[in-house]
């Protein structure tokens, strides 16, 4: 929220010049200290977005003008600045973002607009605030769930990442087809080893991802070490470019080669780099490696879980299915490679 939230006072009645940030009084500092804490957390990967009852116009000149402001426009992932219900708009930038509820902490000073979201959102993290500005970091940094561990180059990128998408779906919009969309990305996928440099953002891929994921499965660095130093395992992770930016690393795909087959571990990609055919690109991969040693088939054992169901899809639209949860590539099917998406 903005309004007595991320400032004191009401925009509409004040104006950015008069909102009470900083200043020099105790309230203003507490706001200002409060939007120090905040920059803090998206520093470390946190995505913050605004949802809030204003002209749009209006809050977004007072976030860029308002000297006092700690926060930006830049350090937003995304926003809803209007008149609309919260918990639709909420639902929205959930939807844009490509989170689940569960991940999303929603913050507001209005007990009612809480528990509207709260009721009408489920497995969101609402919590009740303190009446009093000066109290609201202590507040904040008793919240669980905020904790980061180690910070990968994907998480200092975070926000950047989700701009760089907001453009390119708007640049979508131009064109009549996805292919031709597609076409004009320019994109790039570049796979590498796992090794010390990649692990913690693999190791972040894995216990996070829950959609495009195989088996959903969630291991320590330790057992970790142990795939990359396997000398019967592959481990690659998969980073992604394309012309409106760096994607970062978003794809993992981890298998054993035995003497008749090739089993997959881990299928994984981020949710940000779904539709745009890298999922085939990953799978090329393997068949690469296949080809290469001269095994007849590929084998993927997928494990169901509530929320990996496009993992599921995209196996049942480009593999052979042998029962309900595996699929099979065999070595003399024909695989098209994805026309838009290269390899370097």
């Amino acid at each position: 929220d903005l309004d007595n939230t991320l400032w004191g006072g009401v925009l509409g009645d004040l104006g950015w010049k008069k909102i009470n940030i900083g200043g020099h009084n105790m309230e203003g500092e507490a706001f200002k200290d409060f939007q120090l804490n905040l920059k803090a957390f998206k520093n470390l990967g946190i995505q913050l977005a605004i949802c809030s009852k204003n002209e749009e116009k209006n809050a977004l000149e007072a976030i860029e003008k308002n000297p006092n402001m700690i926060l930006k426009k830049k350090d937003f992932a995304a926003w809803r600045i209007n008149w609309n219900d919260k918990a639709k708009n909420i639902s929205e930038i959930i939807s844009e973002l490509n989170l689940t509820n569960e991940s999303v902490l929603f913050i507001d000073d209005n007990v009612s607009e809480r528990d509207r979201v709260k009721t009408s959102i489920k497995g969101i993290t609402v919590p009740d605030w303190p009446e009093d500005p000066c109290r609201y970091v202590t507040k904040l940094q008793s919240l669980e769930g905020l904790d980061v561990q180690y910070l990968t180059y994907e998480d200092k990128n975070r926000t950047k990442f989700y701009q760089d998408e907001k453009v390119r779906n708007k640049n979508k919009e131009k064109f009549i087809t996805h292919d031709k969309w597609l076409s004009t990305l320019k994109t790039k996928v570049y796979f590498e080893k796992g090794n010390e440099k990649n692990k913690k953002r693999i190791l972040q891929l894995i216990n996070k991802t829950n959609q495009m994921n195989l088996k959903t499965r969630r291991i320590s660095e330790l057992v970790l070490d142990r795939l990359i130093n396997d000398k019967k395992s592959h481990l690659l992770s998969c980073k992604v470019k394309d012309k409106f930016g760096d994607m970062g690393l978003v794809g993992i795909v981890s298998f054993k080669v035995l003497p008749d087959k090739i089993e997959v571990i881990d299928f994984i990609l981020s949710c940000r780099a779904f539709g745009r055919s890298i999922e085939k690109v990953m799978l090329l991969k393997i068949i690469q490696v296949l080809k290469k040693k001269g095994i007849n088939k590929i084998v993927f054992q997928y494990l169901k879980t509530q929320k990996n169901k496009p993992c599921f899809e995209f196996l049942k639209n480009n593999l052979e299915k042998v029962k309900n949860n595996l699929f099979i590539y065999r070595k003399n099917t024909k695989f098209i490679p994805p026309k838009f998406v290269k390899i370097s």
